[in-house]
């Protein structure tokens, strides 16, 4: 019979045991085991609106993601089925919270969306937190999401604006031929995007050296743009920047193009992922030249040219940015469902970071069954997406991000031809 003093020692042991395999992340990983799972997903679109460029090739590519994590489960032999529904936000809050409610009615575990950041934080304080479902954005980056209150069900596959706006002045350092000294008149949308974006900015452009000019902010609904038109063509700037949405740009543009005392330049003008869209090509003539920035992925090597050739097979719409978000968003919601061994929000919840950062061994997105065979084994995995090594932190950001510079010349949108790395800030926002 054991002594009081050898019982001790040996629930000590094992205390120390639990401990170690804790610190490793053992004891996080190995709750799923191989659990059938009905996992139902919501994708909010933004199919008519200001942000309706963008629908038609996130909804492709979330399409394409189903596709693969049903194959993924079926080699796998997985019970594993998956279901994704959609609903038009009209780019809108207030629509957006009205199809998320009738998905939490319907037992959705998991959206993705929205676009707009504005339509992404009302559903999350009206919606998906207080039902306990797992949102992930990916395209909604207001630097206000890293610290909006939402009890850990708020991810996104996007890298926040912040670093958006590091990239685009790295690329007017570039065209300008560096930026200490250089004047830029800026000109935003009078709302959440615009107004960050402009500000990131300039903290941005002022730390490399670079001054700032005229700056006007503007509302959607202006009947006339031409007092913002007389200052932003004044002062003689070495470059315009436009935190902007294609119609109120083209309009606004349009203006700046007519004033014959103006010194506005479309082949000094820069803009942001919003304005990143063919469309704007038909919209306005103040387009040829227009250069800037948006959010991408890796587009070299075998695992990019795969997911392009699968994504175009899929469907008709053309790569757009927020895409490669769009599917990693909808892998992320499976996998989080998987390693929780739930398809409960509450539950999913807090997998998503550990499914998607390190430590774990890496997956790619071509190898989705192994990584389902691992967390059913109860093991600790590290998912590198179509976007890139996505590795969330502890708010739920990206922690690096690749973009894509993109031009606008004889009428057409290009991309590809040059990428800008950008590392997370040291310290966040």
């Amino acid at each position: 019979m054991k002594t009081a003093a050898a019982r001790t020692g040996a629930a000590l042991a094992v205390l120390a045991a639990m401990v170690a395999l804790s610190a490793c992340g053992g004891s996080e990983q190995n709750t799923a085991g191989r659990k059938v799972l009905d996992l139902k997903i919501g994708g909010i679109l933004p199919r008519t609106g200001i942000l309706s460029p963008f629908a038609a090739s996130g909804e492709q590519a979330m399409d394409l993601a189903v596709d693969e994590v049903r194959k993924a489960a079926a080699k796998a032999g997985a019970r594993h089925k998956v279901t994704i529904t959609y609903a038009n936000d009209q780019s809108l809050p207030v629509h957006g919270v009205t199809e998320a409610k009738k998905m939490a009615d319907q037992g959705t575990g998991c959206i993705v969306g929205a676009y707009s950041g504005a339509v992404t934080e009302r559903l999350m304080t009206q919606v998906t937190a207080p039902r306990k479902i797992l949102q992930i954005t990916p395209a909604a980056g207001g630097d206000a999401i890293t610290a909006a209150t939402d009890s850990g069900y708020l991810f996104r596959t996007v890298a926040p604006d912040r670093m958006q706006a590091d990239a685009l002045v790295q690329l007017l350092d570039d065209k300008l031929r560096g930026a200490r000294g250089k004047k830029v008149n800026v000109g935003a949308l009078e709302s959440t995007y615009g107004k960050n974006l402009a500000e990131d900015f300039a903290d941005a452009w002022r730390a490399k050296g670079g001054e700032m000019g005229q700056a006007e902010t503007y509302r959607i609904d202006q009947p006339t743009f031409a007092e913002e038109a007389q200052s932003l063509g004044s002062g003689d700037p070495d470059g315009w920047v436009f935190f902007d949405f294609m119609e109120t740009y083209g309009r606004l543009a349009t203006d700046l193009q007519a004033r014959k005392e103006a010194d506005f330049d479309v082949k000094k003008t820069f803009g942001t992922d919003s304005l990143a869209t063919p469309r704007l090509a038909t919209n306005t003539q103040a387009s040829d030249g227009l250069r800037g920035v948006a959010i991408g992925a890796p587009r070299q090597g075998p695992a990019a040219e795969e997911f392009d050739k699968r994504y175009k097979a899929r469907g008709k719409a053309k790569r757009q940015t927020f895409d490669a978000q769009a599917f990693d968003a909808v892998v992320l919601c499976y996998l989080s469902a998987v390693a929780a061994g739930s398809t409960a929000g509450a539950d999913m919840k807090d997998k998503t970071r550990e499914v998607s950062a390190p430590p774990g061994r890496k997956y790619t997105w071509q190898q989705l069954d192994q990584a389902v065979r691992a967390l059913e084994a109860g093991e600790d995995i590290d998912y590198d997406g179509a976007s890139g090594p996505i590795d969330l932190n502890d708010a739920g950001d990206p922690t690096a991000a690749v973009y894509d510079v993109y031009e606008f010349r004889r009428s057409k949108l290009r991309t590809g031809s040059q990428q800008i790395a950008v590392p997370e800030r040291p310290g966040g926002i």
